[in-house]
């Protein structure tokens, strides 16, 4: 694992992301007594401990199989993927430093229940959210405001609270989540190129679905057995290449 120390003292290393429309976002400034790092990946808890110290890391990190992210306290920002998968934590405090990543992914992490550790997190190209089946709130990121993707798919969420900021979205997936009943979280979203609502058989229209959405190019809405058809006409209006299936 190769790292980089900081230059001179009282340097900084700043790290930018472009948010979709190509807006740069604000950078991330890493104190100098803190480490650029290359990235890779950490498959237990001894592995993860190369990555103390890493305030950027300048490519992925993909951390699976750990019992505890302490390694990552000082993390700010990861220019790639930060994924973290099969784990065995509970929350996500330890990634209270993380103020942007390129990609954001958690998958499978069978004990998660919290991402209120993310408070700090202001900018992010796209989130992956996959099973996770402790999670029942995805408070925590509040923070964001764009996104290129956001993709929730197989939780077991009941809601979609801590979306509500996310005004643009260019691909909105929301994919297999059985327990899912109140999306009203997303209906301060106002752009969204493609949006995919499928196999959410509680999803529950009466909170309002996509109510605030005024572009968009395509919707497909299909397999979501409890979601009355008359509660999604809406979307045929300014959306012509609706597909929509509530059966």
């Amino acid at each position: 694992m190769s790292k980089w120390t900081m230059g001179a003292m009282g340097m900084l290393a700043c790290g930018s992301l472009v948010a979709c429309g190509g807006a740069t976002q604000p950078p991330i400034a890493v104190a100098d007594s803190l480490q650029t790092c290359e990235g890779g990946i950490a498959r237990n808890d001894a592995e993860l401990t190369a990555f103390a110290h890493c305030g950027l890391i300048s490519g992925d990190l993909a951390v699976t199989a750990v019992e505890s992210l302490a390694p990552l306290a000082e993390l700010r920002a990861v220019r790639g993927t930060l994924t973290i998968a099969h784990t065995r934590v509970d929350d996500l405090t330890d990634l209270r430093s993380v103020a942007s990543v390129g990609r954001l992914e958690l998958r499978d992490n069978d004990q998660l229940s919290s991402l209120e550790g993310l408070a700090q997190l202001q900018a992010a190209r796209e989130v992956v959210i996959h099973g996770n089946p402790e999670l029942r709130t995805l408070a925590g990121l509040s923070g964001l405001r764009e996104l290129e993707r956001l993709s929730i798919q197989q939780t077991k969420l009941y809601s979609l609270h801590g979306l509500e900021n996310v005004s643009k979205v260019n691909e909105l997936e929301l994919l297999g989540n059985r327990k899912l009943i109140d999306p009203r979280a997303l209906n301060q979203m106002r752009q969204a190129r493609t949006v995919i609502i499928r196999q959410n058989p509680r999803l529950c229209a009466g909170f309002g679905l996509l109510s605030g959405l005024q572009h968009t190019e395509r919707v497909s809405v299909s397999e979501n057995v409890a979601l009355d058809r008359s509660a999604v006409q809406t979307l045929l209006e300014i959306k012509p290449q609706t597909t929509l299936a509530s059966r």
